[in-house]
């Protein structure tokens, strides 16, 4: 069960970070533009965390897309 949940949480991962790629965003780059250091943004990448119901909001006018669109991206 624990392994099957790793690999979904893996998935939405990369769907964050194949986003920021398709957008040529570099982690320094959204870390600067959201006040956040770049650890944060690569954790957010990584899995270790989500970022915060304000971020998702930043980051949905910051790429001019929808808050749930945004936060289906971010979710872990």
């Amino acid at each position: 069960m624990l392994l099957k949940t790793m690999r979904i949480k893996r998935v939405r991962n990369k769907k964050f970070t194949r986003f920021l790629k398709d957008r040529g965003v570099k982690t320094k780059r959204l870390a600067e533009k959201l006040g956040v250091s770049q650890k944060t943004v690569q954790n957010w990448c990584n899995g270790r965390n989500r970022p915060r119901m304000e971020y998702v909001i930043d980051m949905a006018k910051l790429f001019e897309i929808t808050i749930e669109g945004m936060y289906e991206i971010t979710k872990g």
